[in-house]
C-alpha cells in the first residue's frame, strides 16, 4: 500500500529588505534660512546692543537651520547661538565647527532635535571660502549638503567677473554629483540680475545637469531681464537694506537689491528624500511694498511691528527663509503571494511546485511538523532559490509545508 504524507499548503510573502513595513511614512517639516549678520563680532558693544533685536527676528523666524554670514570668530558664532537662539530657545541649537578663513566668516547653527551634522569641506576663492556643511535629518536619515557663499561685491565688471569665478569653483564641485542628490546654496550672493554670469552658472541645466540650483523664485525674478538692481518691479525679492539712513557700519538707502538667496538642487524637487515645499520661500520682513524706503514703519503688514523694528536695528540686510519635507525611505513593494501546489511524482517522492510571482527575486520552502510551528521558530528551510519547484520524499510522517516569495 502506497503511503502518502498529509500535506497543508500555506502561501506566506516575506520581505528581506532591510526596512519595516510602515502603514505611513513620518513627515517632518524643516524650516531652513539663511542671514547676513552686519560684522557680528565678540566683545564689541556694537553686536551685543544689537542682541536683543536678533532675538526678536530670530524668535519669529525660528529656524530649524540657518547659516549666517559676517561673523568674526568662533568666539562670535558661539555668541550668536546662545545669547540668540538658544536664549531663546534653551538648549535647542548647536552649531557647526567655525572655519576661519580669509576675510569675513559663515558659519551655520542648526535644531538637533532636526539634524544632525556631520563635516565640512571648503572650497578657496580668491576673496572668501565657500563652505560645504555635510548632515543629515533626525527623521530620514536623508543627507543634506549646505553651501554658504559671501561673493564679491560692488557692481562692477571686474567684480562680476570675480563673482562668476567664485560660483564656478563651486559649480564644478557640484557637477560631480550623482543626479537625485540634496543640498542648498545660501548667502549673501551680491547679485544685481539675473543675467550675470555667477547666476547663470549656478542654475544652467544645460550640462552636467546634476549640479544645477534652483531659485525658487523663478520665473517671475526672470522676467523683463531680472534686473534686479533699483527694479521696482523686483521690491518684493529685495533684500538690502532694510536701512534708509546709514548708521553702525551697514548699507543705507532703502530696499533695491536682491543680495540675499536661497537655492536647492533639482533633486529636491522629486519625490524621496528632502523636498523644496512649492511657495515656501520668504523674504523676512519685505511685503513688496518697501522700495528704496526703510522697512520699519507702521505700514508693514508681512511680520508684527516689533520684528520690523528688530530687523531694521539688526543688520543692513534681510533674512530669508524656506520650507523643506523629508521622510523615510518607501520600503519596497512586497511581492505577491505564490500558492503551493503538490503533485505525486511515484511512491517515494513529490513534486512541490509554484508559480512566479511579480516583484520576486527568489523563494523559500519551509517545513514543519504541525500548524503552530509555522508561527514559532520550530520549522525549518529545506530549500530556497530563484527556481519554481522542489522535489521532496513522500514516505516521511505527516509535515506541513509553505512558500515564501522574497525581494
Amino acid at each position: 500500500m502506497l503511503k502518502r504524507s498529509f500535506l497543508i499548503v500555506l502561501s506566506v510573502t516575506v520581505v528581506l529588505s532591510g526596512l519595516p513595513v510602515v502603514a505611513f511614512a513620518q513627515i517632518d517639516t524643516l524650516r531652513i534660512g539663511t542671514y547676513s549678520l552686519l560684522q557680528f563680532n565678540s566683545g564689541s558693544s556694537a553686536t551685543t546692543s544689537r542682541l536683543p533685536h536678533f532675538r526678536t527676528v530670530l524668535a519669529y523666524m525660528s529656524p530649524d537651520l540657518i547659516t549666517v554670514d559676517e561673523v568674526g570668530s568662533s568666539a562670535a558664532l558661539q555668541l550668536f547661538r546662545d545669547s540668540v537662539l538658544n536664549a531663546v530657545f534653551p538648549g535647542q541649537y548647536a552649531m557647526a565647527p567655525f572655519h576661519d578663513g580669509p576675510d569675513s566668516d559663515p558659519g551655520m547653527c542648526y535644531r538637533t532635535s532636526k539634524f544632525v551634522y556631520d563635516s565640512s569641506r571648503y572650497f578657496p576663492t580668491v576673496l572668501r571660502d565657500i563652505v560645504e556643511y555635510n548632515l543629515h535629518t533626525v527623521v530620514g536619515n536623508n543627507r543634506l549638503r549646505m553651501y554658504e557663499a559671501h561673493l564679491k561685491a560692488s557692481d562692477g565688471t571686474a567684480e562680476a567677473l570675480q563673482r562668476a569665478g567664485e560660483a564656478q569653483i563651486l559649480r564644478d564641485s557640484l557637477n560631480r554629483f550623482p543626479l537625485g542628490q540634496d543640498f542648498i546654496m545660501t548667502g549673501d550672493l551680491n547679485l544685481y540680475r539675473a543675467t550675470e554670469a555667477a547666476f547663470t552658472l549656478l542654475l544652467d541645466s544645460t550640462a552636467n545637469r546634476q549640479g544645477r540650483l534652483i531659485d525658487p523664485l523663478a520665473p517671475g525674478s526672470l522676467a523683463n531681464g531680472g534686473v534686479w538692481h533699483d527694479g521696482a518691479a523686483f521690491a518684493y525679492l529685495h533684500t538690502q537694506s532694510p536701512r534708509y539712513a546709514q548708521f553702525g557700519g551697514g548699507a543705507s538707502g532703502g530696499c533695491d537689491d536682491r543680495f540675499d538667496f536661497l537655492l536647492y538642487s533639482e533633486g529636491m524637487r522629486d519625490t524621496v528624500g528632502i523636498q523644496y515645499v512649492p511657495n515656501s520661500f520668504v523674504t523676512i520682513g519685505q511685503s513688496g511694498n518697501f522700495f528704496n524706503t526703510l522697512i520699519d514703519t507702521t505700514t508693514n503688514t508681512s511680520v508684527p511691528q516689533t520684528v520690523a523694528r528688530a530687523i531694521y536695528w539688526a543688520s543692513d540686510h534681510l533674512p530669508v527663509m524656506a520650507k523643506f519635507t523629508t521622510r523615510p525611505a518607501t520600503p519596497p513593494t512586497p511581492p505577491a503571494s505564490p500558492v503551493l501546489s503538490i503533485t505525486q511524482i511515484d511512491a517515494q517522492n513529490m513534486r512541490l511546485s509554484w508559480q512566479s510571482v511579480s516583484r520576486a527575486t527568489s523563494y523559500s520552502v519551509f517545513e514543519a511538523d504541525s500548524i503552530p510551528n509555522f508561527w514559532s521558530t520550530n520549522f525549518s528551510s529545506v530549500w530556497t532559490g530563484s527556481d519554481t519547484s522542489i522535489v521532496r520524499s513522500s514516505s516521511q510522517p505527516k509535515r506541513y509545508y509553505r512558500v515564501t516569495a522574497r525581494n
